[in-house]
C-alpha cells in the first residue's frame, strides 16, 4: 500500500509518527513541480524550432528578425 492511497487522516497519523516518511514525500512532491516546468531542454527545443523557420535568411536577416521580434515580444 503507498501512502497517497491512505485517508487524509491516516497519513497525517504516518507522517507525523515517521518524520523521515514526510521528507521522502516532500522531495517526491518537489520532483513532481520540477518535472512540469519550462526547463532548459524545452528551451533548447523551442529555439531549434523557431531558428527553423529562419533557417533560409542570412545571419544578418535572422539577426533583424530576431530583434524585431524580441521588440514585439516586449511590447
Amino acid at each position: 500500500m503507498k501512502l497517497n492511497d491512505l485517508d487524509d487522516k491516516t497519513k497525517a497519523m504516518v507522517l507525523k509518527d515517521n518524520p523521515t516518511v514526510a521528507m521522502e514525500l516532500k522531495e517526491e512532491e518537489r520532483k513532481k513541480r520540477q518535472a512540469t516546468r519550462f526547463n532548459a531542454d524545452d528551451e533548447r527545443t523551442y529555439a531549434i524550432m523557431m531558428l527553423n523557420v529562419v533557417a533560409k535568411l542570412t545571419k544578418s536577416q535572422r539577426g533583424r528578425v530576431l530583434r524585431r521580434a524580441c521588440k514585439m515580444n516586449d511590447n
